[in-house]
């Protein structure tokens, strides 16, 4: 049966797909390729640790739920490299590759952990049994128990990776969108706070469900606004980039023909001069090569104009 909160785990696997598919388009034509495959990996990997957080809260038994549970490791321990990479495409500092190649090592060591431990990578005893009652009466199988190291290590290297991220958005607070700022601060925070919980969840001290993935839907909210927002901006750039083509182009036209003018034309009477007569000489020749016609070239002369000039004038020369 669909009860509340699984029916927003599954509202937000749909979101965080759909965040996905927008930065891998994104990705295909922005100058941020890497930062948009990244996000679009963290996307992906959130949309499936909901999935699996549904399928866990609506297991009908112990072995189901901890066979959703691995999957849900799987998909935290995934997204903890990918958000140090997409922090690092925007950070104005170059860090050492090493540390990036590690925290991917380490990564891969704790997936093979998480599936080579009958438990996972998180606990090595359970806890009884504990069912939560939400306010709304919706009844969840928590499962909680003894952590093991590997899992105390990897929470805490996401803790920094939490705040790494987070001091890289806060050097980024100088750009002008303060609302796509401010949801990304607060996807953050509770993704932070959220992470503390869910550790605090697992060792017992609280029963809680995982809401990470919460955390992350407004962040891919902040992204989408982004993504329309710079989709916007390719649109007017694009039809201004256009526009000024169409001027330039134009603007070569009209030079062209001016200059043609100029060339091929007297300036005062606007008739072909030399070169004009020449060039409509050759097209008749030609013309009159493929058809038999005749051709006559009629010749009008001025005398003494230059005496008309010296006597009456510039101008009444240039009428003549």
């Amino acid at each position: 049966m669909t009860t509340p909160l699984i029916s927003a785990y599954l509202v937000s696997v749909g979101i965080l797909l759909m965040a996905a598919a927008h930065a891998a388009i994104l990705a295909r034509s922005s100058g941020h390729a890497r930062m948009n495959w990244s996000f679009a990996g963290i996307s992906l990997g959130f949309a499936f640790f909901q999935f699996f957080n549904a399928l866990q809260y609506s297991a009908g038994d112990q072995a189901s739920a901890l066979e959703a549970h691995r999957w849900i490791n799987f998909c935290s321990i995934v997204v903890i490299p990918l958000i140090a990479f997409a922090a690092a495409s925007l950070d104005a500092k170059k860090r050492p590759r090493r540390v990036f190649v590690a925290l991917a090592a380490l990564a891969v060591l704790a997936i093979g952990y998480n599936f080579l431990n009958p438990l996972g990578y998180r606990f090595y005893a359970l806890a009884p049994d504990q069912v939560l009652t939400l306010p709304w009466g919706e009844d969840l199988r928590i499962i909680q128990g003894q952590p093991t190291l590997v899992y105390r290590l990897t929470r805490l290297v996401s803790l920094c990776v939490m705040v790494y991220t987070m001091s890289v958005t806060f050097s980024l607070m100088r750009m002008k969108e303060r609302l796509s700022s401010s949801i990304i601060w607060t996807g953050l925070a509770i993704m932070f706070i959220t992470t503390a919980l869910a550790s605090m969840s697992d060792s017992g001290v609280i029963a809680m469900p995982y809401l990470g993935g919460f955390g992350f839907v407004f962040l891919a909210g902040a992204f989408s606004i982004l993504l329309r927002k710079e989709m916007r901006v390719r649109e007017l750039q694009g039809k201004r980039i256009t526009h000024a083509l169409a001027k330039e182009v134009q603007g070569r036209r009209q030079a062209n023909e001016r200059a043609d003018q100029i060339l091929h034309h007297d300036a005062l009477t606007g008739l072909p001069n030399r070169a004009g007569l020449f060039l409509m000489l050759e097209i008749l020749l030609e013309l009159n090569r493929r058809q038999g016609t005749k051709i006559a070239v009629v010749l009008l002369d001025i005398d003494h104009l230059g005496a008309i000039k010296g006597t009456h004038g510039l101008a009444t020369s240039d009428e003549i």
